[in-house]
Parts: structure tokens; sequence; C-alpha cells
């Protein structure tokens, strides 16, 4: 929700700071299971989401023509 929130006001900087932060605090919850598979499909999954979400957020500022600063 914060990173449709930071995409709609044009904050993409904010955007990776939150999928930096969320990528560290996965991989460091991951790294003690044993099981590479399932941190790879977290990361990658928390990859993708941010993509999706920045990309509506995007799309809907420009539907709604909201101008950047």
């Amino acid at each position: 929700m914060i990173q449709l929130t930071f995409s709609l006001v044009g904050s993409y900087t904010a955007v990776g700071f939150v999928l930096a932060a969320k990528s560290i605090f996965r991989f460091g919850e991951l790294n003690k299971s044993d099981d590479r598979s399932m941190t790879e499909y977290v990361l990658i999954g928390s990859l993708v989401s941010v993509v999706i979400t920045t990309l509506v957020g995007t799309l809907i500022s420009l539907g709604l023509d909201v101008t950047l600063k």
C-alpha cells in the first residue's frame, strides 16, 4: 500500500528504498533456512510485487492526468 502511495505522488526513490529494506529484512529471515528455492521465491515475489504496484501507480497517475513535481 505504501508503495502505491509513493508511486502516485511520484516518489520513486522512496519505492526503491522500500524495496531495498524489504529485501534486506526478508533475506535475513530466509538466510537461516536451508531451503534456497524458498528464499529465491520470496525475494522474486517481492520484486514482482513492487514492479506491479509501481506500474499500477504510474498508470493511475497518468490516467488521472496528475502532474509530477
